[in-house]
């Protein structure tokens, strides 16, 4: 039978106990579809095996051994050291020289609703205005605190005379 070969497969590592009782699940469960008015008998075979395999990844899933990884000592951490410091810092310094190009009512929402967290619906109480109208602004500074992070990037990497 397709369901007892899908079963046996010995990836999944399976007592007979444990693949007689899955394929009691599976066989129960293409019973109950078989008789729902809305069943279509193509592709049956599909089914049945689709069903079964998912069934027993399921089984896999809920038993599988849980593994304590714990990485080795002797690998360093990218995302640390030096360099990273350095391209963090000017990362840190190239945004906070675009923000002071923007706009005050730019650097003001930013301000709000990056550093203080604060989501649109909190911040148009507070300044009386709609949401949408905030999510534009904000759409638009944020386009311009690109434009002038281009420029910045383009000036520095410019032929230097």
């Amino acid at each position: 039978m397709r369901v007892r070969r899908i079963l046996a497969f010995r990836g999944y590592g399976m007592s007979r106990e444990d693949r007689f009782d899955l394929e009691q699940v599976v066989l129960l469960q293409v019973w109950q579809a078989v008789g729902r008015p809305d069943f279509a008998p193509e592709g049956f075979w599909g089914f049945v095996e689709v069903l079964a395999s998912r069934r027993a990844i399921d089984w896999w899933r809920v038993r599988r051994p849980e593994v304590d990884f714990e990485p080795p000592a002797t690998v360093a951490d990218p995302s640390t050291g030096p360099l990273r410091a350095v391209l963090d810092r000017e990362q840190s310094e190239l945004a906070q020289a675009a923000l002071e190009r923007l706009s005050p009512e730019c650097q003001e929402l930013i301000r709000l609703h990056v550093g203080s967290r604060l989501s649109y619906g909190e911040l148009a109480q507070r300044l009386g205005k709609s949401e949408g109208a905030l999510r534009v602004q904000m759409h638009r500074c944020i386009q311009r605190a690109s434009r002038i992070l281009r420029e910045m990037l383009e000036d520095k990497s410019g032929p230097e005379v």
